[in-house]
């Protein structure tokens, strides 16, 4: 028997899903956030809060599902740019542990799946949630630390370095220049020891579109490296508002140029530019498994301020 939208329920009931618009968040707001953590309450305010300021409520996908009125389970995510989503957050609480996955979930793919969504990503602070996540079809793809550094500490660090033979190149408007730093981006991702298992969901070119569709994409912030001519990985930098934190999105080199000493000349870089900016503090995040870069990190001043596993599910056509 066909149910349509209506579930049954072991008491004879029926639970009922139902999109929730963006007028109606706050309801939905108001019986999710309190089964999350605080920190992934306010992640989630947060990336919601962007997305209005921006006026894209129209990326925001959220259903729940009620009996007799009362609501039983809820569910939220953000379409992002090339064919991807964040799934912000889903919970169940009737779900039983012999059930495979939920049909809030369900409902949750088709929409993104009719939006052209092809990757989901999300991510989990507790046992709860990865196991919610685990259900649902989601699979692992790393364990990531958040680092910050304050502006006390890479103020105090040399933004020159010991070398003179890396030149950083703006990319900004020059349409050439992103080229060329898109694709020795792609071409860092090879034999890459940071969340090595995301190249099971996305090609090296969909993870750097992610990057320039961004909402804090900012050309003028980009670099090229080039070293003895020679192109050899990239720098890219985004400011968050309002406090304009400065984040290491990401920077990488060609697998021939590592474990040269190149990445310190980087992060120097960085931090000049976060000088410039009088930014308060930076921040990044790295593959806990990625312990060369973890160790560098910690080197130079990073600590650790959070951390949570990210997993990733393929939507097929």
């Amino acid at each position: 028997m066909n149910f349509g939208n209506k579930l049954p329920q072991t008491n004879g009931s029926f639970a009922t899903i139902r999109d929730v618009p963006p007028g109606e968040l706050t309801n939905c707001l108001q019986w999710l956030l309190p089964h999350v953590t605080v920190a992934r309450a306010s992640w989630i305010v947060a990336q919601l809060t962007a997305r209005v300021q921006r006026q894209r409520v129209s990326d925001i996908l959220a259903v729940e599902q009620s009996c007799n009125e009362i609501v039983i389970a809820a569910g939220i995510a953000m379409v992002q740019p090339a064919s991807s989503a964040t799934l912000l957050a889903i919970q169940d609480e009737d779900l039983p542990d012999s059930r495979t996955e939920s049909p809030l979930m369900d409902n949750l793919v088709g929409r993104m799946r009719s939006l052209g969504v092809r990757f989901v990503q999300a991510s989990s602070d507790s046992a709860d949630e990865q196991l919610t996540l685990g259900r649902n079809g989601f699979t692992k793809i790393a364990d990531l630390v958040f680092l910050v550094l304050e502006a006390d500490v890479f103020g105090r660090l040399d933004p020159i370095g010991d070398r003179d033979d890396v030149v950083f190149e703006t990319v900004g408007d020059n349409t050439e220049a992103m080229g060329i730093v898109c694709d020795v981006a792609a071409r860092s991702f090879l034999e890459t020891a940071d969340c090595p298992r995301l190249s099971l969901f996305r090609s090296p070119e969909e993870i750097v579109e992610g990057y320039r569709m961004s909402l804090n994409f900012d050309p003028t912030l980009w670099r090229i490296v080039r070293s003895k001519g020679e192109v050899v990985g990239c720098l890219l930098l985004a400011v968050h508002p309002p406090e304009g934190a400065v984040e290491i999105s990401y920077m990488g080199l060609v697998p021939q140029w590592r474990r040269r000493g190149l990445g310190r000349s980087i992060l120097r870089h960085a931090y000049a530019i976060a000088n410039a900016r009088r930014a308060p503090r930076m921040v990044l995040a790295v593959d806990r498994e990625n312990l060369p870069a973890v160790e560098l990190y910690r080197r130079q001043g990073w600590s650790e301020a959070a951390g949570e596993t990210v997993w990733g599910l393929r939507i097929s056509t």
